[in-house]
């Protein structure tokens, strides 16, 4: 139900794949999909990718941007973790000389993320989390690979946006070149523990939630929001630009402890609307 398969299947002949395509149409009356569908149709093809003994299966959303994988054993990857395996795979499968050689990822990816980049002596550049900073960052000579939280991946040798096609056309060449599978791949990334949470907060308290933040957060690393370091990790409170909304994200070094630094920034941000 995307463009993509207008063209899909005659670029999937010319790499030399098997290709086998469900739902291969655009049905310009249900461009778009409910939430309840979508994981339907993800289900659907996690189902296929074992029923045909698949490498691996991929779903490309209705406009051809954004992707969601599915491994060869039949796991559906969140896009963080997706995130984390093709970070891994352009790390490892790229020369480190020269420009281009360094990735871009918003500021509320995981931290882990550094450490990947850095096992292949590459940097992290964190940019704000909207898709317009991501493509920014990635017109600079030194970003080579640019991910977002939401599937779409920019690769800017190619074009400095978000593409379905050219993120399946590289996931396929980097995983033949380092001879390797999308499950051991996934396998081979450090553990993350990453938190969400969204609190109501009038349009005229966000201010006084950001002044009570900016207090506490940490000098000179404003990208977006205000970011705040803890013993085994950190939080980021960010108000969203049109709703009533702050996000707070939060990461530990166990489940347990992003859990209590989300619950403990939440209740910074209500005590902050209430009193603040």
């Amino acid at each position: 139900m995307s463009p993509a398969s207008f063209v899909l299947p005659s670029a999937a002949g010319e790499w030399g794949i098997d290709l086998i395509t469900l739902r291969s149409y655009v049905d310009s009356e249900h461009a778009r999909i409910a939430p309840d569908e979508r994981d339907s149709q993800i289900g659907e093809l996690a189902r296929s990718v074992d029923m045909f003994q698949a490498d691996f299966g991929i779903s490309i959303d209705s406009t051809a941007e954004r992707i969601t994988l599915v491994t060869g054993s039949g796991r559906v990857l969140d896009h963080d973790t997706a995130l984390h395996a093709m970070v891994a795979l352009w790390c490892e499968c790229q020369v480190p000389e020269g420009t281009g050689c360094n990735v871009a990822v918003p500021i509320t990816a995981s931290s882990v993320i550094e450490q990947i980049a850095a096992s292949c002596g590459r940097q992290v550049r964190r940019t704000g989390t909207s898709r317009r900073a991501l493509s920014s960052a990635a017109l600079d000579p030194e970003i080579g690979f640019a991910g977002s939280r939401r599937g779409g991946y920019v690769y800017p040798h190619f074009l400095a946006a978000y593409d379905a096609m050219m993120s399946f056309g590289m996931l396929l060449r980097m995983l033949d070149r380092q001879s390797t599978t999308l499950d051991a791949v996934v396998a081979g990334l450090p553990p993350f523990n990453l938190r969400q949470e969204s609190v109501f907060c009038p349009f005229n308290r966000k201010g006084a939630v950001m002044r009570t933040m900016a207090a506490l957060g940490e000098p000179g690393s404003v990208v977006e929001g205000v970011r705040i370091g803890t013993d085994d990790g950190w939080a980021l409170v960010l108000p969203h630009a049109t709703e009533a909304v702050v996000y707070v994200h939060a990461e530990g070094a166990t489940p347990e402890s992003a859990d209590a630094t989300l619950a403990t920034y939440v209740s910074a941000v209500q005590e902050a609307i209430t009193n603040g």
